[in-house]
């Protein structure tokens, strides 16, 4: 397989430089793929391009559908190689993820990985994801309705005055709206430009979860009985999808960032 046959998002997620290498051991001539729960460890020759930053190496198994699976790698200039340990023997890529101000031991740098990997979100730039940025209303909706895989809304028309039909978020809109995830802000506008607050983006993925019973103790100063987000913020840490800043605080009213947003995500899809 060469980097060309990779489809576009391969492409954008590895770089056009991306080394592609089988790795099989045959056995009496069938070929093992896996060790029963043992680990094997890889060493490939590998030659950096200049002024390539091999600290930054990770080796992706390209799974049978085509999705990406980070693994860790070290990089030994005295031999030259690029060393992994893994579970089972396949297709595996060399390349850099593309963005570096995630890096690779960074707490949201799988859950990242998993969002561009899966089209759930893109970077801000080519080369930076911008995890510390707030996430907007109109930015968390869509980022839902992407690992909803992208639903076709049933409404043709939307009822809010400040979301246009060209909107990148016009479909997210409609969708969360329809399903009772998200609602307006009043006055017939959803304010998509505003931040999306830690209150916001849980009661969010409850109700998209089915407004699931909460814990039956808050632990929580800051998150009072009765609010919109009550349930919320007490089932996201029950459900270890979010946790709170302090040991007894959720600051509820904070925005999001994007590397929240994300990781929330992640771990409610139980990747």
């Amino acid at each position: 397989m060469k980097p060309s046959q990779l489809t576009a998002k391969q492409q954008k997620l590895l770089g056009k430089n991306a080394l592609i290498v089988d790795v099989n051991v045959l056995m009496d001539g069938v070929k093992i793929s896996d060790f029963g729960g043992g680990v094997i460890t890889v060493s490939v020759p590998y030659t950096p391009r200049a002024g390539e930053d091999v600290s930054k190496l990770v080796v992706w198994f390209l799974r049978d559908d085509g999705t990406l699976e980070p693994h860790a790698a070290a990089y030994d200039a005295k031999t030259g190689t690029v060393t992994f340990t893994t579970t089972h023997l396949s297709r595996y890529i060399l390349g850099q993820f593309p963005f570096a101000d995630v890096p690779g031991d960074s707490d949201c740098y799988t859950a990242a990985v998993w969002a561009v990997n899966s089209g759930v979100a893109d970077g801000k730039t080519a080369t930076a994801f911008a995890p510390d940025d707030t996430c907007t209303r109109a930015q968390t909706v869509t980022f839902l309705w992407r690992a909803a895989d992208s639903p076709e809304p049933a409404a043709a028309t939307c009822p809010f005055t400040d979301v246009s039909k060209d909107a990148y978020y016009y479909k997210a809109v409609l969708w969360a709206v329809e399903k009772g995830i998200a609602k307006g802000s009043g006055s017939g506008t959803f304010s998509p430009n505003a931040a999306g607050t830690r209150a916001q983006v849980v009661t969010f993925l409850w109700r998209a979860a089915g407004s699931p019973a909460a814990a039956a103790a808050n632990p929580f100063t800051d998150v009072g009985s009765g609010r919109y987000y009550t349930d919320a913020a007490a089932w996201a840490v029950r459900e270890k999808i979010a946790l709170g800043t302090a040991a007894a605080t959720f600051s509820p009213a904070q925005g999001c960032t994007r590397a929240q947003i994300v990781t929330f995500l992640w771990r409610q899809t139980g990747k």
